[in-house]
């Protein structure tokens, strides 16, 4: 799968192989420096903040799956959550996007094999892709709320999956109360709206290539 391989010692846990091609922000966090680092892997807890709470994070890694069994069980969490919990959708929160063959989905999980959590993302047009990307249905299973790691790893993830594909474009409507979580990982706030009667917030990510060459043109 292009972009993230799968870690091959899966005891390890926490952990994404680094993307090769174009600097992404897996490559800044590993070095301090835009450059590839493929044969890095990302230790998510440690990024993460590991033992800032006084308790040792889930050990999880983070994957772009076209498994049936994973992806069934992350579309599980996603009823759970947004149908069952949150009441945003009546029946299901399937939509065209889970039958595009473009969708990519990352899956957090652990030594085990369970899924933890998933988020989806790939063209926003159901046309050709000028690489205008959206990320959607980041969920995480409730019981691991209150332990650091699993969300903000899918997240980061995805943006490094999205630059690694040469998106131009990279955004995301997210709930009012992700807002903040979406601010620190370094997304920026584009408009305020609604979906599905609650509040959201349009976040984009600044594509890191793009930001690099906007400020040498400045400099010239």
């Amino acid at each position: 799968m292009r972009g993230l391989r799968r870690v091959q010692r899966p005891g390890d846990g926490g952990r994404v192989t680094g993307v090769t091609g174009v600097a992404s922000v897996c490559d800044v966090l590993l070095t301090g420096s835009p450059g590839p680092a493929a044969a890095r892997p990302l230790d998510v807890p440690a990024l993460l903040g590991a033992g800032l709470i006084g308790r040792e994070p889930a050990r999880f890694v983070v994957e772009a799956t076209a498994d049936r069994g994973c992806l069934y069980a992350y579309r599980l969490l996603r009823r759970r959550v947004f149908v069952e919990e949150q009441g945003l959708f009546e029946d299901d929160d399937l939509d065209h996007r889970d039958e595009d063959p473009r969708t990519v989905v990352l899956v957090a999980r652990d030594a085990a094999g369970v899924v933890l959590g998933g988020v989806r993302l790939g063209p926003e047009d159901d046309g050709p892709d000028i690489g205008w990307w959206r990320g959607s249905r980041l969920v995480v299973d409730p019981a691991l709320r209150g332990a650091p790691g699993v969300g903000p790893a899918l997240v980061r993830a995805a943006c490094a999956f999205a630059e690694e594909a040469g998106v131009l474009r990279f955004e995301a409507d997210v709930q009012e109360r992700a807002v903040p979580l979406f601010t620190r990982l370094g997304w920026r706030p584009v408009r305020a709206l609604r979906v599905a009667g609650r509040p959201h917030h349009t976040m984009r990510w600044p594509i890191g290539r793009l930001a690099r060459a906007a400020a040498g043109k400045a400099a010239l």
